[in-house]
């Protein structure tokens, strides 16, 4: 189950660019939702702390169907999109207390921020340097990233990290693959007009160091 778990996470890093494959997202975070679950209730474990106020949002979220006037579109919103993500979050704890998830993990990220930088490079090739990640009515509609506002920088931010750990490897083919990953997420950074991106990219390198100092100083 482990494994499996692994896998369905992997997947879904490796397809987040994809605009056209929201159904295929949302049955994959399904599968993580109902897997973590069912792992989490066989070991007797609890979720991690962060988990529990999570799950009192989610709960607010549902009673909130009592007072809506839709409640059908607000029991809708809560699964897309505060169970699932919730589910993703869980699952992404889980696995990553394994080693060999992690790296599958990891570069699965990284091939989704590549992913990005692909799609900057092909949308300012047809001429459209402006709004990137919009979608339009000239054929790009199936590459672009659109999830939301601002979501495409913080996925390139939070890959920044990988990169890093990959940038001081002991393995040169990886340390180069560090590299290019960190030049894709600079690149969706320029492109994605949120100028939130730089200060979560000097936070995530300015954790990445501080742990790499901690672990170091430990040795």
């Amino acid at each position: 189950m482990n494994q499996a778990l692994a896998w369905l996470v992997a997947g879904l890093f490796v397809i987040l660019p994809f605009a056209h494959v929201s159904a295929l997202r949302s049955l994959l975070s399904l599968a993580a939702a109902i897997l973590v679950t069912v792992i989490l209730v066989r070991e007797r474990r609890l979720p991690p702390l962060p988990a529990w106020p999570m799950a009192a949002w989610i709960a607010l979220g549902a009673a909130s169907a009592l007072w809506s006037a839709d409640p059908g579109v607000t029991l809708h919103d809560v699964l897309y999109d505060m169970l699932l993500p919730a589910a993703v979050f869980l699952a992404a704890w889980r696995m990553a207390a394994d080693v060999g998830a992690f790296d599958r993990a990891r570069w699965a990220a990284c091939g989704g921020v590549l992913c990005l930088a692909a799609i900057v490079v092909q949308v300012l090739a047809a001429g459209r340097p402006a709004a990137t990640f919009m979608p339009d009515a000239n054929g790009l509609s199936r590459i672009y990233y659109w999830p939301g506002v601002g979501v495409a920088s913080t996925f390139a931010a939070l890959i920044v990290p990988f990169a890093l750990l990959s940038i001081l490897s002991s393995r040169r083919a990886e340390r180069y693959a560090g590299a290019v990953v960190l030049a894709a997420a600079i690149t969706v950074g320029m492109v994605s007009q949120n100028r939130i991106v730089w200060p979560s990219i000097l936070l995530s390198c300015a954790a990445f160091i501080r742990r790499r100092r901690r672990r170091l100083g430990r040795l």
